[in-house]
């Protein structure tokens, strides 16, 4: 499933089959039912598999975090940190909203790196960064 896929005539013909406000609806369930297939193929990947919990209960291990936990600390860590400035993130942020083609990742902007000074100009410039007249830094 690919949502940069999805055209206006597609909308349009959906908006004329179900109504704006079930379109809305609609979209969003799609939207929540992908996300979540990416993220299942990312935690088998990533993620050991989950050993029998009563076997753990039985030896005092700890239980793992959950993956909506693990999820938490990977928004905190990435989109939520203050580890780096605003605008450094929100030119990674949107690099791989791009390297993905997520139209809706593409198309957000955060209030922070708006107020610290990305514009259009400045996110113009992200699909050929190595060249561009961005900041060395920044590049």
């Amino acid at each position: 499933m690919d949502v940069s896929g999805t055209s206006q005539e597609l909308l349009d013909a959906l908006r004329g089959q179900l109504g704006s406000d079930r379109l809305r609806d609609f979209v969003t369930s799609v939207y929540l039912v992908e996300f979540t297939q990416r993220l299942q193929l990312v935690a088998q990947v990533l993620l050991p598999p989950v050993p029998d919990l009563s076997r753990r209960r039985q030896t005092g291990q700890r239980p793992r975090p959950s993956l909506r936990e693990l999820l938490g600390s990977y928004q905190d860590a990435v989109v939520r940190s203050t580890a780096l400035d605003p605008v450094t993130t929100e030119l990674v942020r949107l690099r791989c909203a791009r390297t993905h083609n997520c139209r809706i990742c593409q198309t957000l902007r955060m209030a922070d790196a708006q107020a610290a000074g990305v514009d259009s100009e400045m996110t113009s410039k992200i699909d050929f960064y190595e060249t561009s007249d961005l900041r060395s830094r920044t590049r």
